[in-house]
């Protein structure tokens, strides 16, 4: 094969195909490297877009939690189970939990002990 004879070549064109071969390995990583950086930003962006609907689930669950009404209470007390049972939960989302399962216990022992609501006007 002629070609693969470099004495055959004129003078520098065995730089210069050296440089192709290069800027070819070179372009390949490139694209590589592109590649797998678009698929981690795609993963991140999927997991902010989660979890901002994650929270905006949370939110409403602790609206309800915190409601006037035992229905809406207890319909948030449902929610926020099955909430905590996902992967997007973090430390402070459990002790929110925590502290919003105590004060729900809470108001409903003062219900059972005939106590009324303070903000509502009531006297016990």
């Amino acid at each position: 094969m002629p070609f693969l004879d470099l004495a055959a070549w004129p003078p520098g064109a065995a730089a210069v195909f050296l440089a192709a071969c290069v800027s070819a390995v070179v372009s390949v990583v490139s694209v590589g490297a592109t590649v797998a950086d678009a698929r981690r930003s795609r993963r991140r962006l999927d997991a902010a877009t989660v979890r901002e609907q994650w929270w905006t689930r949370w939110s409403w669950t602790l609206e309800r939690c915190l409601g006037r009404s035992t229905d809406q209470q207890r319909a948030g007390a449902a929610m926020m189970c099955v909430l905590l049972a996902s992967p997007w939960v973090t430390r402070e989302d459990e002790a929110i939990a925590r502290v919003i399962g105590i004060e729900i216990a809470r108001l409903d022992l003062g219900d059972e002990e005939g106590r009324r609501d303070p903000e509502a006007g009531e006297e016990p």
